[in-house]
């Protein structure tokens, strides 16, 4: 293989993954480790990637860049949704669930079909989209407003989560790589860590877009989450590789969700 083909193959992974690791393109390149750091060293002096330990990834995805909750509410709509509905599945009637911030879970109140369900949230912007549906007995849970994602943090925040227990928490995460649970702020993640370990069940709502992205701090361990709730529109290479940590779900799964 030309070394042209290979690098735009390599550019190709790059943009559906945005991170991309020299073992797996040595095999998928059938091409050495030495040719395939020689050709990501070419394209990063191109300014086409940024080298990483073991890898490359996207100049976008190096962008640690918090969108506010309007931005977030454009972007991939219907994978968040298709989200929402596999994880709206797994209420049932009386449990008491965490529903955490994040564009996703405010879907959640659209497709939960259960009744007499106990909502626990920090987040205002949840709080209001289950509001005034008498099937749910909501508990907003308060402290020190975090303007840019309508949230409740700090210690009076963190001292309520700690006392609450509940079956199901739904998270959200601006990027999963590794074996990490990623987001933009400390506060907020260490609020979402209290309520995980707090839960019988742990699931991490995440549409495919933020699989291999990185963010600032890592809230929580992949293998400790009960299943990684994605949409169809998943990699399936992506959907292999992650399952070693936890369980993957998506709509294209068995009809047992």
């Amino acid at each position: 293989m030309l070394k042209e083909e290979r690098q735009e193959i390599i550019l190709e992974s790059l943009n559906k993954a945005d991170i991309i690791r020299v073992a797996d393109l040595t095999q998928k390149l059938e091409a050495t480790e030495m040719t395939i750091r020689r050709d990501l060293q070419s394209l990063e002096e191109r300014g086409l990637l940024i080298r990483i330990h073991g890898g490359a990834r996207s100049k976008e995805s190096a962008k640690f860049e918090e969108l506010s909750l309007n931005e977030k509410r454009g972007i991939n709509t219907e994978n968040k949704m298709e989200v929402a509905k596999i994880a709206a599945s797994l209420v049932n009637d009386h449990d008491i669930i965490y529903v955490g911030p994040g564009t996703t879970a405010e879907f959640l109140a659209d497709y939960i079909k259960a009744s007499n369900v106990k909502v626990v949230t920090n987040c205002l912007s949840v709080f209001e989209r289950f509001r005034g549906d008498d099937r749910f007995d909501l508990i907003l849970v308060g402290g020190r407003l975090r303007a840019k994602t309508n949230t409740f943090v700090g210690s009076f925040a963190n001292d309520m989560l700690a006392k609450i227990r509940v079956k199901i928490a739904f998270i959200g995460a601006n990027g999963v790589a590794g074996n990490d649970v990623m987001t933009s702020n400390e506060e907020e993640g260490h609020c979402q860590k209290i309520i995980m370990n707090n839960a019988i069940e742990r699931y991490l709502l995440c549409d495919s877009s933020k699989i291999e992205k990185e963010d600032f701090y890592t809230l929580y361990n992949l293998e400790e989450i009960t299943a990684l709730l994605t949409d169809s529109k998943i990699d399936p290479d992506l959907k292999l590789k992650y399952s070693k940590y936890c369980k993957i779900m998506n709509a294209v799964q068995e009809e047992n969700l």
